[in-house]
This record gives structure tokens, C-alpha cells and sequence, in this order.
């Protein structure tokens, strides 16, 4: 159960989505800020709104998201980089996620090249 300053803080962050304010956790975070919210109720708010992911519950973040949509079916290098740059499906992106583009497409073309295999192995079999 949320106090009431976190449900406060909820409220408003939905607010601020609704009206196209920003989706991300750092641009909620500074408009929370700058409406003088306290920065514990604005990580509680964060939280609670899935905007942020605790630390140590990272399994349904990008990486576990961009997984996802590698192996729902093939993907172009295009459509993965869109993805890690937050104008594809996945949407906005974070700082972090792009800085680490290099990684996430190296990911990908390994999953490319183990599609491959299987896919080899499969016709031969």
C-alpha cells in the first residue's frame, strides 16, 4: 500500500503522460522535481508506476525486451537499431540503452547466426 504523497506523486506522473509531458523516468522525474515532490515519493511514484525497475528486478527491462522482439521473428539490422533508439516498436529508450547500442546489436547478430544454424541444421535433418 502506497502512502499518500507516492499516490500523489502516481497521479500525477499518469497526468503528465496523458498530456504528452514525457514518458520517461528521467523527464518525470524533473518535472516532479520541480514541483517540489519529495525524491523518495518520486522513486516510490516510479516504481509503482513501472516507469523505473528496481535494482536486482531487471528481467522485464530493455535487454529482456529486446530479446523478445529478436526472437519473435527475423528482424533487419534497421528494425533493431529503431528499437535500441527508441523510434521502433519498443519506444522511448534511455540514455543508458543507447550508449550501449554497439552491445545490443552484437546480440542480435548472434541470435542471427544461431537462427542461421538451426535453420541449417533443420533443412539437412
Amino acid at each position: 500500500m502506497l502512502n499518500k504523497a507516492v499516490e500523489e506523486a502516481k497521479a500525477r506522473i499518469a497526468d503528465l503522460v496523458n498530456a504528452g509531458k514525457g514518458t520517461s523516468a528521467a523527464m518525470l522525474r524533473a518535472y516532479l522535481t520541480i514541483e517540489e515532490y519529495r525524491p523518495k515519493d518520486i522513486d516510490a511514484a516510479l516504481k509503482a508506476s513501472g516507469k523505473i525497475v528496481p535494482k536486482g528486478d531487471r528481467s522485464d527491462g530493455f535487454r529482456e525486451a529486446l530479446f523478445d522482439y529478436i526472437v519473435e521473428e527475423r528482424r533487419t539490422k534497421q528494425e533493431v537499431e529503431a528499437f535500441i533508439e527508441g523510434t521502433g516498436a519498443y519506444g522511448e529508450t534511455s540514455t543508458n540503452v543507447r550508449r550501449h547500442t554497439k552491445a545490443h546489436l552484437d546480440n542480435f547478430l548472434l541470435s542471427e547466426r544461431v537462427r542461421d544454424a538451426i535453420e541449417r541444421e533443420q533443412r539437412q535433418s
